[in-house]
């Protein structure tokens, strides 16, 4: 399956399973690119991570989540 940019005008209805996927190359710094949108509580949680990498996936996996409902909700 050949995995592409999001729909123009992506919606929601009843009969439909959206599944999404994101790579986190490396090289990229998603604190960079997705701390401004994360709350208060997500950031601090990211904070206690121990372990560099994790803190990284959470902070990609919240962001991507976060920018994917703001494309279904036109934010």
């Amino acid at each position: 399956m050949q995995w592409g940019p999001p729909p123009e005008g992506c919606g929601f209805d009843r009969t439909s399973v959206h599944v999404w996927r994101g790579r986190l190359r490396s090289g990229h710094d998603p604190e960079r690119r997705f701390a401004g949108c994360l709350s208060e509580e997500e950031l601090g949680r990211a904070g206690r991570f121990i372990r560099p990498e994790d803190r990284t996936r959470y902070i990609f996996s919240h962001g991507m989540l976060r920018h994917i409902l703001g494309a279904y909700l036109k934010y």
